[in-house]
C-alpha cells in the first residue's frame, strides 16, 4: 500500500481511472463480491458502492484507501488462480 502523500494520490487518480474504465466493477464481480459485501468491507452503503463501481460519485479519501487495498487484494487472489 502506498506510504507517502505523494503515492497516495496517485493510488487515488489509479483508482479512479479504475472506476470509469468499469475494470474494478469487473474485478469485484469476477471475486464475487456483491456491492453489500464491497460496502461491509470499506465502511459505506451498498448504494455508495454502486455510485462508485458505475462511475457516478468519487469515493471519499478514507473508502477510497479501504477500496483500493480490497481490489490489489482481489488481484492477487485472481493472479494466483
Amino acid at each position: 500500500m502506498a506510504t507517502t502523500e505523494l503515492e497516495i494520490m496517485g493510488a487515488i487518480l489509479h483508482l479512479r481511472d479504475e472506476l470509469r474504465s468499469g475494470r474494478a466493477l469487473a474485478t469485484v464481480h469476477e471475486a464475487g463480491l456483491s456491492n453489500a459485501d464491497v460496502a461491509r468491507i470499506i465502511g459505506v452503503s451498498a448504494s455508495s458502492v454502486w455510485r462508485y463501481l458505475n462511475a457516478e460519485r468519487r469515493p471519499r479519501r478514507g473508502p477510497a484507501l479501504k477500496l483500493i487495498r480490497l481490489l490489489e487484494q482481489l488481484e492477487v487472489v485472481r493472479s494466483a488462480s
